[in-house]
């Protein structure tokens, strides 16, 4: 089947692309010469530039940034876990402001790269993940699981800067994820014993 039909063609053409065998013919009449090339050339034609065009737009997509940490909340003044660090100040006040404890402990952090339209899973420990949800358009949705299930889960408008969610450990801890867009802050110091 031909792309173009017409009189019978004048002469017959080859064309090489790689080991592949390409004949399309040639014909000229009173408006010029114009090639004539099978269905097959031109739906691959088709389809490498519908390839490309999607390539590009997906390109296009500006990736989104999420800080997640992993907290413990306790009363003591040592960390839970080696190389825990108090959380930075702008987390401590948010997080004071709410709840009880006296230290907030920043067990684990990781850096999230996402394409708005997707969802990720991030390990922050062995009992410990949190999904991050982008699939709806303008909407956040986080949730924290333990141990494999699902423990909380909060949904917001992307442009909000910072989720967070967790749960009571025991009567002298919780736990909690922060997932943000800002980078968090250096911790201070932890107190002196």
């Amino acid at each position: 089947m031909w792309w173009l039909a017409g009189t019978e063609p004048t002469s017959w053409s080859e064309w090489r692309h790689g080991s592949e065998k390409v004949w399309f013919r040639t014909r000229t009449d009173q408006f010029g010469s114009f090639q004539m090339v099978s269905m097959k050339s031109w739906v691959c034609l088709l389809a490498f530039a519908t390839f490309a065009s999607t390539l590009a737009q997906a390109g296009a997509e500006e990736k989104v940034v999420y800080y997640v940490q992993l907290i413990h909340g306790n009363d003591e003044d040592r960390p839970p876990t080696a190389g825990a660090q108090l959380v930075g100040p702008k987390l401590s006040k948010s997080l004071h402001s709410v709840f009880r404890w006296k230290n907030y402990w920043e067990v684990r952090r990781q850096e999230v790269s996402m394409v708005p339209g997707l969802r990720t899973s991030v390990v922050l420990s062995k009992e410990r993940r949190v999904e991050i949800d982008l699939s709806q358009a303008k909407k956040r949705k986080v949730t924290a699981l333990s141990q494999g299930n699902p423990v909380c889960t909060s949904t917001q408008p992307t442009g909000k800067l910072m989720t967070i969610i967790g749960a009571d450990q025991d009567t002298n801890t919780a736990w909690f994820i922060v997932v943000r867009r800002d980078k968090p802050a250096a911790s201070p110091e932890p107190p002196q014993q």
